[in-house]
C-alpha cells in the first residue's frame, strides 16, 4: 500500500485517530430473561416507542427533528502522488452517523466503510483514496480520470427524526438493507488523478526504509520485544607490514696504492777521469695518486604500500530482491531492530520480514513495502483487524475510545451484524462497534441493554 498524504513517512489517516488501548474482556452484564432467547422473536418495550411522526414525543419526551442535517462537501485533492479525500462541514451530531456511497465509473454503487464517520472530528476528515479503497496501495486504474458521484446520507440510529425523512432504501443501493437513511443534497462529483509509477526499488542501499502508511508516527511498543544480541565484533584488519630496509651497501674498496718506483741505482764509482761529467740528477719519484672517494649507496627502492581494506558497509543494505540491516561492528541483525523510532523483524537469516507473521503464537503485520511494524486499525482485502501499541494483533472483546468492539479469536477479523457470545446476543454496528439502546434490524426492533446484551 502507498502511504498517505507523506507517502511513506506517516501512516494514513484513517487510522491515525484511533488511539491504542488495553485489550479488555467486558463483563455481559444481561438483563433477566436475556441469556439463551433468539433475538428474532423479541417483545420490544412500549416505554421506549420511538418517533414516528413530525411534531409528536417519544417515551422519553423528545420531539422529533424536523431540521434537516447539514449536508457535508466532498473533495479530492492530488497531494504527494496519491488522491487524498477531505470530508468537511459534516456538523449534525452525532457526526459518526454520516455515510456515503460512491457511484463508479459503470454505473455500479459502493458504500464507503461506515468507520470514514468515525474519524469525522470538528466536522472534516481526511483519507487517502488509494490506501483506502485500493490493494497495497493501488487501484484500478479505470477509476482514474472519470467522474465519480459521491452521495452524502445521515444514517438516523437514534430515531431523532420522521420516518417520513427516510430514503427508499433501494435508493440507496439497490439489493442493500440501508434503512433510516436520510439523503443530504444532490451527488458530488470528484475525479481522481493517476498517480506516476512507483519505483521498482524499495529504499536505496544506503538510507534507511521508510515508515507506514498510516498514521502519525509509529508508536513505539510499550513492551519492547527482546533485540537481537550483540555480534561479535570484525576482526582487526590486519597492517601492512613494513617493508624491510635496504641492506647496506658494502663500501668501495681502498684502492691500492701506486708501488714505490725503485730508485735509480747510485753509479760506481769510475777511476777518477779526467774530470768526468757530473752525472745527472735521479728522476723524481713518481707522485701516488690519490684514493677516490667512496660512492654514496643508492637505497633500494622500498616495495608499494599495501592497499587499506574499505570499511564495512552499515545500516540497510539491499542484498538481491531481499534487505538486511548491517550494524555498527559489521554484523547482520537479527530479530526485532527499532530503526529511528520504527520497528522492523529480521529473520534468522537477517532478511528483512514483510506481510504477516507469527512469533510465539502472536501475530503481527508488517507492511509490504517497507517492512514497518503497524499499529492500529488495518483493512485488508475488505477486512479489519487492529493490532495494539506493542503490534500485536487483537482478539476478543476491545474497548476502544468508549466503543467496544469484537475481533475473530482464531483470525482477529472485525465482527459485524448478530454475535452470541457465551449464550448472550449482542448486535455489533457496521462499523464494528457495539450497539446498545434500540436497533433496527431488518423490518424489526430489538432492544440491547447497557452492557450492549439483548432483552428479549
Amino acid at each position: 500500500m502507498s502511504p498517505s498524504s507523506t507517502r511513506g513517512h506517516r501512516l494514513p489517516a484513517l487510522v491515525s485517530l484511533m488511539a491504542a488501548s488495553t485489550l479488555i474482556v467486558p463483563i455481559a452484564m444481561a438483563a433477566d430473561g436475556a441469556m439463551n432467547a433468539d433475538p428474532k422473536n423479541p417483545a420490544p418495550s412500549a416505554s421506549a416507542t420511538p418517533c414516528h411522526t413530525p411534531g409528536t414525543s417519544n417515551g422519553a419526551g423528545a420531539e422529533c427533528k424536523t431540521t434537516m442535517p447539514t449536508t457535508p462537501k466532498v473533495t479530492v485533492e492530488f497531494v504527494n502522488n496519491g488522491n487524498d479525500a477531505t470530508i468537511s462541514e459534516a456538523t449534525t451530531d452525532p457526526q459518526k452517523n454520516y455515510r456515503f456511497v460512491a457511484e463508479l465509473p459503470d454505473g455500479t454503487k459502493e458504500a464507503l466503510p461506515d468507520v470514514l464517520s468515525e474519524h469525522i472530528v470538528g466536522g472534516k476528515t481526511t483519507f487517502n483514496v488509494e490506501l483506502v479503497f485500493g490493494e497495497d496501495g493501488e487501484i484500478d486504474e479505470e477509476f482514474y480520470g472519470k467522474p465519480i458521484k459521491v452521495q452524502a446520507y445521515y444514517f438516523d440510529a437514534e430515531q431523532q427524526y420522521a420516518p417520513s425523512m427516510y430514503a427508499n432504501s433501494d435508493s440507496v443501493i439497490k439489493g442493500e438493507t440501508k434503512e433510516r437513511f436520510i439523503k443530504l443534497g444532490e451527488p458530488q462529483v470528484v475525479t481522481l488523478t493517476k498517480p506516476s509509477p512507483k519505483p521498482t526499488a524499495t529504499p536505496s542501499a544506503t538510507a534507511t526504509p521508510s515508515a507506514t502508511a498510516t498514521p502519525s508516527a509509529t508508536a513505539t511498543p510499550s513492551t519492547k520485544p527482546t533485540e537481537s544480541t550483540k555480534p561479535t565484533e570484525s576482526a582487526k584488519p590486519t597492517e601492512t607490514a613494513k617493508p624491510s630496509e635496504s641492506a647496506k651497501p658494502t663500501e668501495t674498496a681502498k684502492p691500492t696504492e701506486t708501488a714505490k718506483p725503485t730508485e735509480t741505482a747510485k753509479p760506481s764509482e769510475s777511476a777518477k777521469p779526467t774530470e768526468s761529467a757530473k752525472p745527472d740528477a735521479p728522476a723524481p719519484e713518481t707522485p701516488k695518486p690519490e684514493a677516490p672517494a667512496p660512492e654514496t649507496p643508492k637505497p633500494d627502492t622500498p616495495a608499494p604500500e599495501a592497499p587499506k581494506p574499505e570499511a564495512p558497509k552499515t545500516g540497510w543494505v539491499k542484498n538481491g530482491t531481499s534487505w538486511n540491516y548491517i550494524q555498527s561492528s559489521g554484523a547482520k541483525a537479527f530479530g526485532w531492530l527499532n530503526d529511528g523510532g520504527t520497528w522492523y523483524y529480521l529473520d534468522s537469516t537477517g532478511t528483512m520480514r514483510t506481510g504477516w507473521i507469527a512469533l510465539d503464537g502472536t501475530w503481527y503485520y508488517l507492511n509490504p513495502t517497507t517492512g514497518a511494524m503497524h499499529t492500529g486499525w488495518i483493512a485488508l482485502d475488505g477486512t479489519w483487524y487492529y493490532l495494539d501499541a506493542s503490534g500485536a494483533m487483537a482478539t476478543g472483546w476491545i474497548a476502544l475510545d468508549g466503543r467496544w468492539y469484537y475481533l475473530n479469536p482464531t483470525t482477529g477479523a472485525m465482527h459485524t451484524g448478530w454475535l452470541n457470545d457465551a449464550g448472550t446476543w449482542y448486535y455489533l454496528m457496521p462499523d464494528g462497534s457495539m450497539a446498545t439502546g434500540w436497533v433496527y434490524d431488518a423490518g424489526t426492533w430489538y432492544f440491547m441493554n447497557a452492557s450492549g446484551a439483548w432483552v428479549a
